[in-house]
């Protein structure tokens, strides 16, 4: 009997043994991604070894419910962005795009936008040897655009103040998209145009090499923009009482008000070592209250800029979905006080950018102004960084810029060109490092690019070398996401060889205008001239003038001058 017992408790604990087995094999299997079709479950089914509540159901469900197109595993459904316009099945664009033959050879094939890669930190790098690119090993160039205009007023500053601009802070492109251009708007109700033109270019890097110049134009707004709301964050720290810093931004403002719009409303937020709100949102036509609020601004204070942004967000979340919303952010880029890591501001500034609330930095000041910051916030705030310097460039950005120009007409807009190698043996691309894009994301709309508002110009510069074969040289494709639907949108134009056959000096003013301020500003980077000099640079200049006859080419020519004096 005691035997008996024995066996039968030796039996019941093997008996267990298999069953705890028999779990854990069904435990791996389902870690492992779950029964593979064809499989069986262990006998009695997984009840009796699992506790199925109603949440575990709700989460399965979940999980296995259909995506929206464009949303990636896992994940909830994303902004409209996530809505591309291709066929589901093919991956096609819905509509034909003009122009959309490669005439040389395929891109290579783009990732998913099912795998979207965190955005990219645009630390400022040092500056490094501009470097060429084979055309015949890499012949895809791809960027996103930039409308950014600070770095050249920056510099225009301090050159005038008797400084020199440190290399840090000199962006190329942002000189070259700070001059005026002479393009025409798009036809036909197009969203973009897209521009191309070049000439010999005796001030590159390289001897014998050619200028390209890829522009790109969306049209004005016709008739009413949408309504905006907008919401100012004003540094009203001790460092702003200089002269030339918070009372050009009480100007400045001043200028705005008088240039709002029947349905817009500003609101503005102060801060310094607290937030606070100085004038909630006010509609347009109460302009009493409203420059009633802007004289209430004085300094005083360290710089909590976290504090200010967290305030001035929040307002604007409280408008999301009624119009055109932006912060916009006017600071000397200090911060003391708070949050003071930059990383951690910019993480909130996107997250709000990805609901549609847009950033733009406004630097004023010299001193202790950081550039850098003021840049990555509207990097990453999907607006643009601007500086003022004067009452003028007040006049032009705050009753312009942020009134006239408001309406987006593309979101994370990014631009491919393809070289070829058979007409263009080696390309660089002139600045833009901080906005390049990998060739393979060029159909990622989840890859963080540019937006570009109604009647902008931007412009990309590329110094090439020429076999001197006539044909294609190259074509330029641009995609963006229409604010309108969220859906992709994209064109290609060709450019031949011809664009660029044309002599320096008889090359377009404005491309020879934009080759001297490259030029210039490469060598405020400590690049060099390649083979001309400095005086050669600030006669060129001059003679440009001469051409153009505008206050912009007058400016340049006074710049160069300056910058030849002081780096003596």
């Amino acid at each position: 009997m005691a035997a008996h017992g024995t066996r039968r408790r030796r039996t019941l604990v093997w008996g267990a043994v298999v069953l705890v087995l028999v779990v854990l094999a069904s435990g791996c299997s389902s870690d492992d991604g779950g029964a593979e079709e064809g499989g069986t479950t262990p006998a009695g089914g997984t009840d009796d070894f699992t506790h199925d509540t109603g949440e575990d159901r709700e989460e399965a469900a979940e999980e296995e419910a259909p995506r929206p197109a464009g949303t990636a595993p896992g994940t909830a459904a994303g902004p409209e962005v996530a809505v591309e316009e291709q066929d589901a099945a093919t991956g096609d664009l819905a509509q034909p795009l003009a122009d959309q033959d490669t005439p040389f050879g395929s891109a290579p094939p783009a990732t998913s936008p099912f795998a979207p890669e965190p955005p990219p930190e645009h630390a400022p790098a040092p500056p490094v040897t501009p470097r060429f690119t084979s055309a015949t090993h890499d012949p895809l160039s791809t960027f996103a655009t930039d409308v950014d205009t600070g770095s050249y007023t920056f510099a225009r500053n301090t050159l005038r103040g008797g400084g020199i601009p440190s290399a840090d802070t000199v962006r190329t492109e942002e000189f070259v998209n700070a001059i005026a251009q002479d393009y025409s708007p798009p036809s036909n109700g197009e969203a973009f145009e897209v521009h191309a033109d070049g000439a010999q270019w005796p001030l590159g890097q390289a001897a014998g090499t050619h200028l390209l110049r890829v522009g790109l134009s969306t049209p004005d707004v016709v008739g009413e923009r949408q309504p905006a709301t907008l919401t100012f964050v004003v540094d009203t720290s001790g460092s702003m009482a200089d002269p030339g810093k918070l009372d050009l931004v009480k100007e400045a403002l001043r200028l705005l008000v008088a240039n709002l719009r029947p349905g817009d409303a500003m609101a503005i937020v102060a801060y310094e070592s607290t937030a606070h709100v100085v004038l909630p949102l006010t509609p347009w036509d109460e302009q009493a209250d409203l420059l009633e609020g802007i004289a209430r601004l004085a300094p005083g204070g360290s710089t909590n800029l976290s504090a200010g942004m967290d305030l001035g967000y929040a307002i604007a979340r409280e408008h999301l979905g009624e119009g055109i919303n932006r912060v916009i952010l006017l600071s000397d880029g200090v911060a003391n006080t708070g949050d003071v890591e930059a990383g951690a501001i910019l993480e909130r500034v996107a997250v709000d950018a990805a609901q549609g609330i847009e950033m733009v930095s406004v630097g004023v000041g010299l001193g202790s102004f950081n550039d850098a910051l003021m840049e990555r916030l509207a990097d990453e705030g999907d607006g643009f960084y601007a500086y003022v310097d004067t009452l003028d460039e007040a006049q032009r950005l705050f009753s312009t810029d942020l009134v006239a120009t408001l309406q987006t007409v593309a979101r994370e807009a990014r631009v491919q060109v393809e070289f070829n190698p058979a007409v263009v043996t080696q390309y660089r691309l002139i600045g833009f490092e901080n906005r390049a894009v990998p060739d393979h994301e060029f159909d990622n709309d989840f890859r963080d690019a540019g937006e570009v508002g109604a009647g902008h110009q931007v412009t990309a510069l590329y110094e090439i070398e020429v076999t001197g074969t006539s044909g294609p040289l190259a074509q330029v494709r641009l995609r963006w996401l229409d604010p309108a639907d969220g859906r992709a949108r994209e064109l290609a134009r060709n450019i031949d060889s011809s664009a660029v056959g044309t002599s320096w000096a008889e090359a377009n003013p404005v491309l020879q205008l934009d080759g001297v301020v490259a030029a210039w500003a490469e060598t405020m980077r400590g690049y060099g001239f390649g083979p001309v000099g400095i005086q050669t640079l600030v006669e060129e200049a001059r003679r440009v003038d001469v051409l153009l006859r505008t206050e912009q080419s007058a400016e340049v020519a006074e710049l160069i001058a300056l910058y030849a004096s002081v780096s003596r």
